[in-house]
């Protein structure tokens, strides 16, 4: 039988150190020009800008896990720019999950400190009845005022 090295370090040498697996990399938002749209793991955010003061965020997909950090990335950055109507137009959504109702709370939280109006728009049957179940419709009641002239 052979004997088994010992694994303790000597005095005043470290252990020894083992690699730490990678964490997951992430997809990060990433900024599109206005009318840009970015389509990554199922979702498509579309940001549009109709006036200096007006920014509309059109989403379609799922918002689960996977892609709730990007809608979060794309609202703060939104919330950044000082806009003073944000519309979020869920009519394309076709999942949204309790990461995305976070998401769409923490955003609402920040447009209300930095004097933003954040709207949702284009609820849809199951948008509405998440929005019911959860107690939140109220949270989101009021329909987004028009951009202004020139507005299509």
């Amino acid at each position: 039988m052979s004997a088994q090295p010992d694994s303790t370090p000597a005095a005043g040498q470290s252990p020894p150190q083992y690699p730490v697996p990678a964490a997951p990399r992430s997809t990060v938002f990433r900024p599109r020009p206005p009318g840009g749209t970015l389509d990554i793991n199922g979702l498509s955010l579309t940001v549009e800008h109709p006036t200096a003061t007006y920014t509309v965020l059109r989403v379609a997909g799922e918002i689960d896990l996977l892609t709730a950090p990007d809608l979060r990335a794309c609202l703060t950055e939104q919330l950044t720019a000082q806009t003073q109507h944000l519309v979020v137009d869920l009519a394309g959504v076709t999942f949204l999950g309790s990461n995305a109702l976070a998401v769409l709370i923490g955003a609402k939280r920040i447009a209300e400190h930095r004097g933003t109006k954040l709207y949702l728009a284009g609820v849809n049957k199951l948008v509405r009845r998440l929005l019911d179940v959860t107690g939140l419709t109220a949270t989101f009641s009021g329909d987004p005022p028009l951009p202004g002239p020139g507005f299509s």
